[in-house]
């Protein structure tokens, strides 16, 4: 996985969303975050929980320091035939 510098940090955060044995999962593209919730108000409120926490992480290891970053998410539906 690439360090993440003062220089590559990018504050928009994307998720893929989809349902899965009952419950809604936001993966993180090009980022370890991954969070569930069993409404879709339930899982916003963790991805913003999530994502705060992935950036103190980096602001303690890198001393990076990044101010309301954009979340953005896709839901993925089947399709039936």
């Amino acid at each position: 996985m690439k360090k993440v510098t003062r220089k590559n940090v990018n504050k928009d955060i994307y998720f893929k969303v989809f349902k899965s044995d009952g419950w809604y999962v936001a993966a993180g593209v090009g980022v370890l975050i991954v969070t569930q919730g069993k409404t879709l108000d339930e899982l916003y409120d963790n991805v913003k929980d999530a994502v705060r926490g992935y950036f103190e992480v980096l602001a303690e290891k890198n001393k990076v320091k990044v101010s309301k970053p954009s979340i953005f998410m896709k839901f993925q539906s089947p399709v039936s035939a």
